[in-house]
Formats: C-alpha cells, sequence, structure tokens
C-alpha cells in the first residue's frame, strides 16, 4: 500500500508543482468532492506516482439515487445538484489559505463540474443581489451564489469524471473504510 501523503505536499500541489516530489503514491480518503477534485488537480498536472482514493460508498456506476452519504462526489456533489459559493459557509477554508485564494480553488471545482457535465452551458450561478429586497429582512437571511448543476445530471457528471480519473490512472477502492491511519509508519487500516 502507498504511503500517507501529507497535507502540507497536496496544498503545495495546488500551487506549485514544482517543489515536490512528483512520483510518491498519494492515497486520498473519501472520493466526495474534494477528494475527486484534488486527485483531477494531481492527473491534470500530469502527476507521476499511483493515486489511489478509498471510499465506503460505491463507484457511479452502482451507487443509487438514495446513497447521498458516501461513494462517488459524495454528499456534496450527489444530493440536490447546487453548490454554495462563498467561503463564509461550510469549512474553514480561507483560514488556512486566505480568501482569494479560497475562492480560486472553489472557481476550479465550479469549472470541473462544468467540464463533466453533459451539457455545461445550462450551469448557471443565482444571484443573491437580485433576490427579492422583502425576502431578505423579513427572513433574517444572508444570501450566498449558488450554481446550479442540475440534479438531473449529477450521476452523467459523475461517470464522466470517474472515467476520466481511471483512464488517467486513479485506483479507486470502493465499499472499504479507513479506521485509522498511522502518519508515522504510513499505514492505514481499512474495514471491508
Amino acid at each position: 500500500m502507498a504511503s500517507v501523503f501529507e497535507t502540507a505536499s497536496l496544498f503545495r500541489i495546488f500551487n506549485s508543482s514544482k517543489d515536490i516530489n512528483m512520483s510518491k503514491n498519494i492515497i486520498i480518503v473519501g472520493a466526495g468532492v474534494a477528494g475527486i477534485n484534488a486527485a483531477t488537480k494531481l492527473v491534470d498536472n500530469n502527476y507521476k506516482g499511483n493515486i489511489t482514493i478509498i471510499d465506503m460508498g460505491k463507484d457511479p456506476h452502482k451507487r443509487l439515487p438514495s446513497e447521498v452519504m458516501t461513494g462517488m462526489l459524495g454528499a456534496g456533489g450527489w444530493s440536490d445538484g447546487k453548490l454554495t459559493y462563498h467561503t463564509a459557509i461550510g469549512g474553514q477554508l480561507k483560514k488556512y489559505c486566505g480568501e482569494d485564494k479560497a475562492m480560486e480553488l472553489m472557481n476550479q471545482v465550479i469549472t470541473n463540474f462544468k467540464r463533466f457535465h453533459p451539457k455545461p452551458e445550462e450551469v448557471q450561478c443565482s444571484n443573491p443581489d437580485a433576490e427579492p429586497d422583502f425576502i431578505k429582512p423579513y427572513f433574517g437571511l444572508r444570501l450566498f451564489p449558488v450554481w446550479h448543476v442540475g440534479t438531473d445530471y449529477l450521476l452523467e457528471i459523475a461517470k464522466n469524471w470517474y472515467s476520466y480519473l481511471v483512464d488517467n490512472g486513479v485506483e479507486f477502492m470502493w465499499e472499504t473504510k479507513v479506521t485509522g491511519i498511522d502518519f508515522e509508519t504510513g499505514e492505514i487500516i481499512l474495514k471491508d
């Protein structure tokens, strides 16, 4: 089994692929939006090491619509076809890389969803400023842009994206749970 690739090194891949050993083996835990985008970035940058993604769920050819928490594209890319587009919602990405870099990475995610979408021209972003003014104060809402990918296209996007990664040498271990990682030895503890 390949050794665990440190998060800091993976982050450097997103910034500059010149300063790391481009032949280490990488294991990505989780085939959700983050894991799939990380693997895509590696493939797009001609990464020479082995890339393996381990996920508890199923590949997009076997995954049922009701299985929204695990599997290809995870819950974030499978459930309803909308991607929230702002650093103030979900996660702490801007804490680690700053607001500008976080938004740049979010743009890359949107670009990839369009790239593997069968009809990318149908992907659109809502404009919260265009929402009626009476809605915002009445409910005390803070509205953010949301990309509408289209629920009906999620399976096709997942299959297209999966094929791209597999065709470029990414290996997947489906229906396998990671129960632990020993960061000193690089050992990954699995449960089938």
